[in-house]
């Protein structure tokens, strides 16, 4: 290739990225009607990078997200990165379809939807989500990885049953999250602070739920961290009381 045609190669490619910078910003800033004008008339509807504004601007209502997330399209599935300023807030380079799934306005269905995408890590925050419907979380409860198992974990409409069976497994990382988790039994939470892994008896004392008498078994923990947790905690708790 010429001089001439790599100038003009390196020209086109400065042009497009400008542009898509223009309109990645842009749809970041859209209200409702403007975001579905975008989506049935520009150009740039199909694009991963507008549609990952979209997915982050909160004027995004369900049926948009819905409509996003019905495009068959793999690329929307999976990370993205750019040398242009076209990510906006997403500078960890989450897929499409993993924003429209942590989107404070996506609907059940919407989710349920996305539960069969073929990227984990979209079906992660699909689980994470507390809007999932209950038949997802069960369904997804006999497709065992570890990306699952820390989603269910951690998900509120995961049954008891599930993060019994979950407490039992190896990974340290699948009981911190049952830990954390705000539905996990206090009976649980209990045997959890006897946890070998200082983070796991940690993630129990930093549970809401967690009875005070839990919290205060592990004043003399032997990690640091976890004594410093207590007692702020039970600071907080005689605060509270008074």
């Amino acid at each position: 290739m010429t001089a001439l045609g790599l100038a003009v190669c390196g020209l086109c490619y400065a042009a497009d990225g400008i542009a898509l910078t223009i309109v990645v910003n842009n749809v970041q800033k859209m209200n409702g009607a403007e975001l579905d004008e975008f989506l049935a008339h520009s150009m740039f509807r199909k694009n991963k990078f507008a549609l990952g504004a979209l997915a982050q601007n909160p004027k995004a209502s369900a049926e948009i997200l819905d409509r996003v997330a019905r495009i068959p399209n793999p690329e929307l599935h999976h990370r993205m990165g750019s040398l242009w300023p076209v990510m906006g807030g997403n500078t960890k380079g989450l897929a499409v379809m993993r924003l429209i799934a942590m989107h404070p306005s996506v609907s059940a269905a919407t989710l349920s939807n996305l539960s069969s995408s073929p990227d984990e890590y979209v079906r992660h925050a699909v689980l994470s989500n507390p809007k999932t419907p209950d038949s997802v979380i069960h369904d997804a409860s006999g497709k065992r990885s570890q990306l699952t198992d820390w989603a269910l974990a951690s998900s509120p409409k995961t049954s008891v049953d599930i993060l019994k069976k979950l407490a039992e497994t190896g990974d340290e990382y699948t009981r911190s999250n049952i830990a954390r988790n705000r539905s996990t039994p206090v009976e649980m939470l209990a045997k959890l602070a006897n946890d070998p892994v200082w983070h796991v008896r940690r993630d129990v004392v930093a549970n809401p739920h967690t009875p005070a008498e839990t919290i205060a078994s592990l004043v003399n923990d032997p990690d640091e961290r976890v004594r410093e947790l207590v007692a702020y905690q039970l600071r907080q708790g005689q605060k509270r009381g008074n």
